[in-house]
C-alpha cells in the first residue's frame, strides 16, 4: 500500500501552488522584458518639443494649424525624425530665389504629405520637386501638408492659402482614410488631437510590431479593424455616405481652382494593406482594396480633373525590391515609399508643369472677385 498518495484536496492545492508559481515567474519575466525595453529600446511614439511650444495651435476655421517656427523631434522604434516649421507655418523650405517664371505647385494633404517619419528632403513633395527640376522644369513646390487634416480641412486650407500663394497648380495628396473622417460643410473640422493617457506596455507593442512584419499577418490584422468596412463590397450605407461627402469636398476644390484658372489634380496614396495585398497576390472574400480609388476617380473623370493612383507603382516597387514602402507599425511612407510616390507624381504631373509658368509677377495677380471689385 502506497501511503504517499496525497488526498484529492492535496492534489488540488499542489496544482494551485504550481500555477501560482508559474504565473509569478511569467509576470516576473514580463516585468524584466518590459523594464529592459523601456530603458534600452522604447517601443512607443515620443515627441519632444524643441521650440518651447507645441507645433499645433487651434484655428477657428481649420481646427488646428502649425505654429510658425515650431520645432519638434519625433521618435519611434522605426524612425527618428526632425520637424521644423517655417515662419509661414509650413514644413517647407523656401525656394533659393524668387522666380516669377517658375510654376508654383501647391500641395495639400495630411501627415503623408507633411512627411511624418521622414526628413524634409525625403518627403515625396521634395522628391517630386527635385525630379521635375532634373527634367529641366522650373518649379516651386509648396508643401502645405498638415498632420490630422482630411479633405474637409484641406479644402478650407486651400481657400485660405490660394490668395496668398497664387499657385499655378494645386495637387491634393489624398489618402483613403480621409473618407473615414470627412464631415459636411456645416460641421467644423476636428480640433487638435490629444491622445489619451492610457497605460502603454512596451513589451506588447514590441510583440505586435514583430507580428506585423509578416505580410499575411499584417493584412489579417488590418481586416480586424473598423477600416475593413471601407473596403467591403457591397459598400454599406454609411460608407456610401462618406464617399458622397468626400466627393463633395473634391468638387468644391476643383471648382475653386477652375474659377481662378488654376489646374487641379489628385495624387492618391493607398493604405499599406492595399500595397501588401496587391504585391503578394492576396485576395479576401468581400474585400476590394481599390474600391475607394475606383469610386472617386469616376467623379474626377466627370469633373475633368486627373486622379493619379499611386497604388500600381508602390505595388510594383514592393514586389520587385521587397523593401517596405511603409513603416509597419506607424503606417506612414518610408523614404523608399516617398521616393516611389515622388517620382511617379513627377511623371504624371510633368504635363501640367510643361504648360508654363506665370505670365505676370505674382505680386500683381489677384483672384477674379478681387479684380472685379477693383474695376468697380
Amino acid at each position: 500500500m502506497n501511503d504517499a498518495t496525497p488526498p484529492p484536496g492535496g492534489r488540488l492545492r499542489r496544482l494551485a501552488r504550481d500555477a501560482a508559481v508559474s504565473a509569478a515567474v511569467a509576470v516576473g519575466l514580463f516585468a524584466v522584458v518590459e523594464i529592459a525595453l523601456r530603458v534600452a529600446a522604447p517601443q512607443t511614439s515620443r515627441t519632444e518639443v524643441l521650440s518651447g511650444a507645441p507645433r499645433a495651435i487651434k484655428d477657428p476655421v481649420l481646427g488646428h494649424r502649425y505654429r510658425p517656427n515650431a520645432h519638434a523631434r519625433h521618435r519611434t522604434p522605426e524612425f527618428d525624425a526632425d520637424y521644423l516649421i517655417n515662419s509661414h507655418g509650413r514644413r517647407d523650405s523656401p525656394p533659393p530665389e524668387d522666380d516669377s517664371l517658375a510654376v508654383r505647385v501647391l500641395v495639400l494633404g495630411d501627415s503623408f504629405t507633411f512627411g511624418a517619419g521622414n526628413a524634409e528632403a525625403d518627403v515625396w513633395t521634395a522628391v517630386m520637386e527635385r525630379t521635375l527640376a532634373g527634367q529641366g522644369r522650373r518649379v516651386d513646390v509648396v508643401n502645405a501638408g498638415v498632420e490630422g487634416y482630411d479633405t474637409h480641412s484641406e479644402a478650407l486650407y486651400l481657400e485660405a492659402l490660394a490668395p496668398e500663394l497664387h499657385p499655378d497648380v494645386v495637387v491634393l495628396g489624398f489618402l483613403a482614410n480621409d473618407v473615414y473622417t470627412n464631415t459636411p460643410a456645416e460641421t467644423p473640422p476636428a480640433d487638435v488631437d490629444h491622445p489619451g493617457g492610457g497605460v502603454e506596455l512596451h513589451a506588447v507593442e514590441w510583440a505586435r510590431r514583430m507580428v506585423m512584419q509578416n505580410d499575411r499577418a499584417y493584412a489579417r490584422m488590418f481586416l480586424l479593424t473598423s477600416r475593413k468596412a471601407y473596403y467591403s463590397t457591397p459598400a454599406s450605407e454609411q460608407v456610401r455616405r462618406q464617399i458622397e461627402i468626400t466627393g463633395g469636398w473634391l468638387t468644391r476644390m476643383e471648382a475653386f481652382c477652375r474659377e481662378r484658372g488654376v489646374r487641379f489634380a489628385v495624387v492618391s496614396i493607398p493604405q499599406q494593406f492595399a500595397v501588401i495585398a496587391g504585391a503578394r497576390g492576396m485576395s479576401f472574400r468581400g474585400v476590394d482594396p481599390g474600391v475607394i480609388d475606383r469610386e472617386l476617380s469616376e467623379l474626377a473623370r466627370e469633373r475633368g480633373f486627373p486622379w493619379f493612383e499611386m497604388l500600381p507603382p508602390l505595388v510594383e516597387a514592393y514586389r520587385s525590391s521587397g523593401v517596405d514602402m511603409f513603416y509597419r507599425a506607424d503606417g506612414h511612407l518610408t523614404p523608399a515609399g516617398n521616393r516611389v510616390v515622388g517620382e511617379a507624381a513627377a511623371g504624371t504631373l510633368e504635363s501640367f508643369v510643361r504648360q508654363g509658368g506665370h505670365r505676370t509677377p505674382r505680386r500683381l495677380r489677384a483672384s477674379p472677385s478681387l479684380r472685379r471689385s477693383r474695376r468697380r
